[in-house]
């Protein structure tokens, strides 16, 4: 059957899921809209328009480099890269992080493009779209370290 839901009740649903999944530990792993629900669940705000509300800002809807601090579990993971080129295709980005995330990567214009909670076994959240470049070697050591943390007991 067709059952359509508004965007309100999508973001309400994915909010309480998120808090559920925290609440038990389990890993997560956020993806564009993804980092965007995570900050919000955790009380955080978000730019709604980066070309509006970012003086310098760079363009988000294309590819384009990112830092990522070595000391953060995805510089781990990603086996500490200097900066790397995503494929990228937002307006909105975290603002204000949300209690407990911490920016671990940012764009050339200052805007977070990747988060992980504190004291928090695997949560990552990241501004762009690892999945639409599967055979990039960043991609595959982000989704590997997803699903081995997801199959630990």
């Amino acid at each position: 059957f067709d059952m359509e839901i508004s965007p309100e009740e999508r973001t309400l649903f994915e909010i309480h899921l998120l808090k559920a999944v925290l609440e038990r530990r389990k890993p997560v792993l956020g993806i564009c809209l993804g980092i965007q629900s995570i900050n919000v669940a955790l009380g955080g705000t978000l730019y709604q328009d980066i070309p509006q509300e970012v003086e310098g800002h760079i363009n988000h809807r294309a590819a384009h480099y990112i830092t990522i601090r070595e000391d953060s579990l995805l510089g781990h993971i990603l086996e500490n890269p200097q900066d790397i080129e995503v494929s990228s295709a937002h307006h909105q980005a975290i603002k204000e992080p949300g209690k407990g995330l911490q920016p671990v990567a940012i764009a050339p214009d200052g805007v977070i493009e990747a988060v992980e909670l504190e004291d928090y076994p695997f949560l990552i959240g990241v501004q762009w779209h690892p999945e639409r470049d599967i055979e990039d070697i960043y991609t595959i050591r982000l989704f590997k370290a997803f699903v081995e943390a997801a199959t630990r007991k």
